[in-house]
Order: structure tokens, then C-alpha cells, then sequence
């Protein structure tokens, strides 16, 4: 038994889904836009740290007065808000302990460049 139904219901009915598709293609496209926002600046930033990470050993090894404001910099670096945004709770755990981790090293080091201005440094370093 076939049942008949009008025309402009049927097309109401494809347009409404069609709606509903778009609506929520839109909506995930936006969530996607908003959590990678901040990924290019992070990837600069670290590409920036790095950098001055060998400025510093740099500075090190040739006694640069220059020392304690690349270090300033490196810190400005490091607690950057697009690095900080790894703490949020959409972030993997992972890439949340290896900030945490980066951040502790950091301040034992930052304290150790600070105060003796030492000629070797060694820090132990193991990814997952």
C-alpha cells in the first residue's frame, strides 16, 4: 500500500534536513576553528625557543652581558598565552605534562643561569 503525500511537504521535509546538515556542518567546522586558533602561534613560538635556547648557550659560553635579558625573553617565550592554552582541558594529557615538565625544568634552570652563571649545564631529557 502506497501512501501519498503532497509534494511541498516532501520538499519541506529534504529542505529542513538540508538546514539541519548545514546548521550543524557550520557548528563543527566553528568548534574545529576555535581549538586550532592558536596552533600556528604555538608552532612559532616554539620554533622561536629554540632559537634562543641556543642564544643562550651561546651567551654562556662566551660570557654575554647580554644574558639576563635573553633569558627574560626566553621566559616571556615560554609562558606565552598560546603556550599556555596546552592547560586547558580540550588539551592531551600528554602535551599537558611535557608543558608542566617544560615549565618546571625551566625554572630550575632559569635559577641555576641566574645564579652562578655555571659553564656546563646537563639536563636529562625523555619524551614518552
Amino acid at each position: 500500500m502506497s501512501v501519498k503525500r503532497s509534494v511541498t511537504t516532501t520538499i519541506a521535509r529534504m529542505l529542513i534536513a538540508i538546514v539541519v546538515l548545514s546548521v550543524l556542518s557550520t557548528g563543527l567546522a566553528i568548534i574545529t576553528l576555535i581549538a586550532s586558533r592558536t596552533d600556528a602561534e604555538a608552532v612559532n613560538i616554539s620554533g622561536s625557543l629554540r632559537m634562543q635556547s641556543y642564544r643562550l648557550a651561546y651567551d654562556l659560553t662566551t660570557n654575554s652581558p647580554d644574558l639576563e635579558e635573553h633569558i627574560r625573553q626566553y621566559d616571556l617565550s615560554l609562558k606565552a598565552p598560546a603556550l599556555a592554552e596546552f592547560k586547558r582541558f580540550y588539551s592531551p594529557s600528554d602535551i599537558q605534562n611535557e608543558y608542566r615538565l617544560l615549565l618546571e625544568r625551566w625554572s630550575l634552570l632559569e635559577s641555576e643561569l641566574k645564579g652562578n652563571r655555571p659553564k656546563t649545564i646537563s639536563i636529562s631529557y625523555q619524551t614518552m
